[in-house]
């Protein structure tokens, strides 16, 4: 049996701490070398002869044990493994077809896809028996994230088992002092990077991991209050409701990390008043997940700062020639790790010019203070272009949310003749709100330049979010669209 964690990765979990508990779904507990001869006993059924070998697997698992399995299970095999959500839509199957080619589909029976693809039906029982091992080592690339981008286009993110592990080896040091096993909640979807992560974490460091029966925001927080677990990874509309349900951790040992989206900081610094230890993380699909924390309680923390890059993992700040900037300079976020994907699946021009020299430059912008601590100010393709002038929707985006009555919102832009683009505002009141667009352009006109102004403001009871809590793009158009008014203000 190898023990090489960097090589083999469940084999040695299993060979050192067989009967340790690796996953934990309702009534349904196994161990670390149940798991492993669940995914062994797997391989032997869906591919004896090894044909997934360096294949693109789609698998559309619902949030539970079975992903698990059948990911250790097409990793034996040499697959390169693209989860998606079990949710996925056939018009969503077309397109990730268009982006992707013709691949194995593997989901339960009764989903549609198109007859190019290569249809598996998922297994709901497994073999747990102890059976032969086959050599396999981690090595190439083994996954493919689609970015939870906002445009409903996402791209294939491509990572190694070495950026996977380079990962989990920058993790360690925000680990708690004390032996393993910790233990887990998976909180976050699998087909995200954050989600995904959760599980090579688990399994690298020898931890448990909880999977909730109930994913949703309320599920999650019965099962974060009943379980006190070590750790749980959190987006910020899910600490919105614990702050705002006044929850209290049951004991001090639960970490929050706290990311995918941007956090309000009176947010924080509620849940920090109510007893909770959160540790904001900054990171991507390309990064590996968190690359970047800073502690709540950090005195330096404020409203965009993300403190230092983890061990072995360096940021600098660029302008547009890509020399670096001095401290106090705003500019881009250029990220060199062991950590970053191997590039997009599909590459074009930019993409390859944003991916070089294992350097990764994001469209964050930020500014590095004496410090050597990071602060994000926006993203520069957030930016929009109306008549010339440039607009960042996060300014008039934290002006909105700061009005009594507004429960959320969102800034984008809507292509426009004459201006180019013009600044449209969805605003989700709160429940029973008499809000009204008066109110909104009142503080708007009095603290932004009239350029600035949204030209088309609608309120909706939803504002459509991905999993990790950012703007749906084309639904906000939709909701745009359906709109009987055409006000331009």
């Amino acid at each position: 049996m190898k023990t090489n964690f960097k090589d083999y990765w469940i084999e040695s979990q299993a060979f050192l701490h067989p009967e340790r508990t690796a996953v934990i779904y309702g009534e349904t507990s196994i161990s670390y070398s149940q798991l492993m001869f669940a995914s062994e006993n797997l391989v032997k059924k869906i591919s004896p002869d090894r044909a997934l070998n360096g294949k693109i697997v789609f698998l559309a698992c619902g949030h539970d044990i079975q992903f698990i399995i059948y990911l250790l299970a097409l990793w034996k095999t040499g697959a390169i493994v693209f989860p998606v959500s079990s949710k996925i839509k056939k018009k969503e199957i077309e397109s990730l077809i268009t982006e992707f080619g013709d691949q194995i589909f593997i989901c339960d029976n009764d989903f549609e896809i198109p007859a190019t693809m290569n249809k598996m039906i998922l297994q709901n029982e497994f073999d747990f028996n102890e059976t032969n091992l086959t050599d396999s080592q981690y090595n190439g690339v083994s996954l493919i994230i689609g970015t939870s981008g906002s445009t409903g286009k996402p791209k294939g993110v491509l990572h190694s088992y070495e950026s996977l592990f380079s990962s989990f080896i920058a993790f360690r040091n925000l680990r708690h002092n004390s032996p393993a096993p910790h233990l887990w909640i998976a909180s976050l979807p699998f087909h995200h990077i954050g989600g995904f992560s959760i599980i090579t974490r688990t399994i690298l460091a020898g931890d448990s991991v909880i999977i909730p029966e109930n994913n949703s925001t309320d599920g999650l927080l019965v099962t974060l209050i009943e379980k006190s677990p070590d750790y749980i990874s959190l987006v910020p509309t899910v600490l919105e409701k614990l702050v705002s349900s006044k929850l209290e951790p049951t004991c001090r040992k639960t970490k929050i990390f706290l990311g995918g989206a941007k956090s309000k900081f009176q947010t924080v610094k509620n849940a920090d008043k109510l007893g909770w230890d959160i540790e904001l993380v900054y990171g991507s699909s390309e990064t590996g997940s968190m690359i970047c924390s800073v502690h709540s309680s950090d005195s330096e923390f404020t409203e965009g700062f993300i403190g230092k890059p983890l061990p072995g993992i360096e940021i600098s700040v660029v302008g547009n020639d890509g020399k670096s900037l001095e401290s106090g300079e705003k500019g881009k976020m250029l990220i060199s790790s062991p950590t970053l994907f191997h590039g997009y699946f599909v590459q074009t021009k930019n993409l390859t010019e944003s991916f070089q020299k294992n350097e990764f430059l994001t469209s964050d912008l930020g500014w590095k203070d004496s410090n050597d601590s990071f602060h994000l100010v926006g993203r520069a393709d957030n930016l929009i272009i109306s008549g010339g002038m440039n607009i960042d929707p996060e300014e008039i985006e934290s002006l909105i949310k700061s009005i009594p009555g507004v429960a959320d919102c969102a800034i984008f832009p809507v292509n426009d003749d004459y201006w180019g683009q013009i600044v449209a505002a969805i605003i989700e009141p709160v429940k029973n709100s008499s809000l009204g667009k008066d109110n909104v352009l009142q503080l708007l006109r009095t603290n932004l330049s009239g350029y600035k102004l949204p030209k088309k403001i609608v309120f909706s009871e939803k504002i459509p979010r991905t999993d990790l809590g950012k703007i749906i793009y084309n639904n906000c158009l939709a909701i745009l669209r359906e709109d009987e008014e055409p006000d331009y203000f």
